[in-house]
């Protein structure tokens, strides 16, 4: 006899459209994930379509309005932010690039297994890489 595992994904998100802010960012293709309305990504090195801009004392800030990655999908979100928080380093203030982002992307694929980095890769404009097979 199996036994069939729980599965437990409830957590990972959920769509508030009673939000006045809803939705927040275009683009996204699948649910809408409200978890990350605060990005955990916003002080730290990302993929991410974000502009730099100075705020009235001085601070160098993104501006994440372009970005749906923590938003596109609730399992897709998810998995985007479990993987992107446990390697990026803390942001520099510099701009958004393809060079930035393939960086950090060989980060990624340097510590996660298959699937994830195809998904990472996929999300970041990157061909998957081969597999080792």
């Amino acid at each position: 006899m199996t036994t069939k595992r729980k599965v437990y994904s409830q957590f990972k998100g959920f769509t508030n459209t009673a939000c006045e802010f809803y939705p927040c960012h275009s683009g996204v293709k699948n649910s809408f994930n409200c978890l990350f309305c605060y990005c955990p990504l916003l002080e730290r090195a990302c993929p991410g379509p974000y502009k730099v801009f100075t705020d009235k004392y001085g601070n160098t800030r993104k501006d994440c309005s372009d970005c749906a990655l923590p938003h596109d999908g609730i399992e897709q979100s998810w998995r985007f932010i479990q993987i992107w928080v446990a390697v990026a380093p803390s942001w520099d203030e510099l701009p958004q690039s393809r060079a930035r982002i393939r960086e950090f992307s060989q980060q990624v694929k340097a510590r996660f297994d298959q699937s994830d980095i195809a998904w990472a890769s996929i999300q970041t404009g990157d061909p998957p890489p081969e597999s080792a097979d």
